[in-house]
């Protein structure tokens, strides 16, 4: 067939409606004739005009009601040949077809009309998958399992087809249709059902006993605090012990004997005091000694407590305790003595 540059009308002067499917002339195709609903009809890409799938040399076998799912370039737009290509299609894609066109069929059709057309799945849908391979299923090979693919498709988009077995229970099964029979479009079609998320529950693990034992360890210890010594470390810790008590008694009474020896020589000095002065150094000395009382002396330093001079150190005052061979001992108080 000689390839058609020129069309028998003017495609500028035609009126379409909104959505561009149908034109107020009622003209169509190469051959200028009107619309028909018995006629399958196919869409250019360019000038978005229909064509009867029987007009079109390119197209071998009419198409099905409903199919959407190529790419079409008539020979006006190509000023050639038409260019002509199937785009490959998802099986739920294809089952979606099939009843769609069976559904046109019994729509056109005189006799009842029901809601929805009930097909059975082995003579009419399959046979029609089949017949129709080589155009919808292009590009994969036929192989033993494919009516279970079918079925599957059938059975897990319950969005888009019916089962006759929610209708008539066990006499519907292997009864299928189509829920909706609006045209086909490639977002409707290619649109998935919502998923929805599972949640797996995992099973616990049992531990092991060595596990529950470490664990135990793990758990003593964590409120065990008490440091783990040596038998050779807690000999020599008594030792220190023992060496600090008895600092700790015989510090006092080395502090006081010094403390009242330097009383004395002070009373003795070039310098006469009150007697009431005096009582109040006497109470501050025996404050002093006291609190001496509450410090720590450790072991290294009781060597140096006879022969060295102890300082205490407070904010604004200070007591001197000061031993030397030669010179008499004194002793210095001021007020509000706080040792530290």
């Amino acid at each position: 067939m000689t390839p058609v540059h020129t069309l028998p009308y003017d495609l500028s002067s035609l009126t379409w409606n909104d959505d561009h499917t149908n034109n107020d002339q009622d003209k169509y195709c190469y051959c200028g004739k009107g619309y028909s609903e018995h006629k399958t009809m196919m869409q250019c890409s360019t000038c978005l005009q229909f064509f009867h799938s029987a007009c079109v040399s390119s197209v071998k076998r009419p198409l099905l009601y409903g199919d959407i799912f190529y790419e079409f370039q008539c020979s006006v737009c190509t000023q050639a040949e038409e260019k002509y290509t199937r785009e490959v299609m998802k099986w739920k894609q294809a089952v979606q077809l099939i009843l769609y066109h069976l559904t046109k069929q019994r729509r056109l059709s005189k006799g009842k009309q029901p809601e929805h057309f009930y097909f059975r799945f082995t003579e009419e849908i399959c046979k029609l998958v089949e017949e129709n391979w080589d155009v919808l299923l292009w590009d994969r090979e036929m192989n033993k399992t494919w009516k279970n693919t079918v079925a599957s498709s059938l059975s897990t988009q319950p969005d888009l087809f019916l089962s006759g077995v929610t209708k008539w229970d066990s006499a519907g099964k292997g009864l299928w249709a189509l829920r909706s029979e609006e045209p086909l479009s490639k977002l409707s079609s290619a649109r998935q059902a919502p998923k929805t998320e599972t949640t797996k529950r995992l099973k616990k693990r049992k531990p092991a006993k060595d596990e529950l034992q470490s664990k135990k360890r793990t758990r003593s210890s964590r409120y065990d605090h008490s440091p783990v010594t040596s038998p050779e470390h807690n000999q020599e810790t008594t030792n220190n012990d023992d060496s600090g008590s008895i600092m700790k008694d015989t510090l006092p009474t080395m502090d006081k004997e010094n403390t009242n020896a330097a009383l004395d020589d002070g009373a003795l000095g070039t310098t006469t005091k009150s007697d009431d002065s005096t009582s109040d150094k006497m109470k501050t000395a025996d404050e002093a000694i006291v609190t001496t009382k509450r410090t720590i002396v450790s072991s290294d330093d009781l060597e140096n407590v006879a022969d060295s001079t102890t300082d205490f150190k407070v904010d604004d005052s200070t007591v001197n305790l000061m031993k030397t061979d030669s010179q008499p001992k004194t002793l210095k108080v001021r007020s509000q003595c706080l040792c530290m």
